[in-house]
């Protein structure tokens, strides 16, 4: 199949012919009408490139491009053909997972912190900081969270991976025994990394928040079950 124009009453139609021998001469059989391409516009060009794409023949589409080329039309940006299906917000996310992984979180929690099978302790309690420093919410919502952030492409650790029951169990894992070593690894690599020195820490990680409808403090803020 090939596209050739024929000029007419100061314009050039096209379409798409197909060539076949009938009585000994060749015949052009019309495939696909398409017209003069004088106000072309993207819209009717999709259009004309789907019809041409119908047709089962790869290349008409190049030869279509071609002739437009020639004709000085001018196709937009590629990325103005895109279409979002989906948004993420992942700045906070990203900023906060590089701070980890500059002072060795995961590695340091999975040290202090071992459980067998399963997921990556560390990636799970890192999933877990992550979710509380962008959105306080419940451990019953940590999973939902997770699963509409970009945290599951940065940690490698499917959403589907990060349940309810996981993020309760990780709490077992989560005991003074296991937790003042990590505090103190950590602290010893943000030392080492940031070059931060300081006599004394305190860390106060209490959460205190007021309900009731007469309760003024309660409008600036909400419970960590969002309810």
């Amino acid at each position: 199949m090939f596209i050739q124009g024929i000029d007419r009453r100061g314009h050039t139609y096209y379409a798409v012919y197909h060539g076949k021998r009938l009585a000994n001469k060749v015949v052009r059989e019309t495939k696909l009408y398409i017209g003069h391409l004088d106000d072309l516009n993207e819209p009717k060009r999709i259009e004309i490139e789907k019809k041409l794409e119908e047709l089962g023949d790869p290349s008409l589409i190049q030869k279509f491009r071609s002739i437009l080329l020639s004709r000085g039309y001018e196709f937009p940006s590629p990325v103005a053909v895109f279409s979002v299906e989906s948004v993420y917000e992942y700045g906070r996310e990203l900023a906060l997972h590089k701070v980890c992984e500059e002072i060795d979180f995961i590695n340091v929690v999975n040290r202090h912190g071992y459980r067998g099978g399963g997921p990556d302790l560390g990636k799970i309690v890192e999933a877990m900081a992550i979710a509380r420093n962008c959105d306080p919410c419940s451990y019953y919502q940590v999973s939902e969270w997770y699963s509409n952030s970009y945290l599951p492409f940065f940690l490698k650790l499917p959403a589907e991976e990060l349940t309810y029951k996981i993020v309760i169990r990780a709490l077992d894992y989560l005991q003074p025994k296991n937790t003042i070593p990590m505090q103190v690894a950590l602290y010893e690599n943000i030392r080492r990394v940031y070059g931060y020195e300081c006599e004394r820490l305190d860390i106060d990680i209490t959460s205190t928040y007021f309900e009731g409808e007469e309760c003024v403090l309660a409008e600036f803020g909400h419970p960590r079950g969002h309810t």
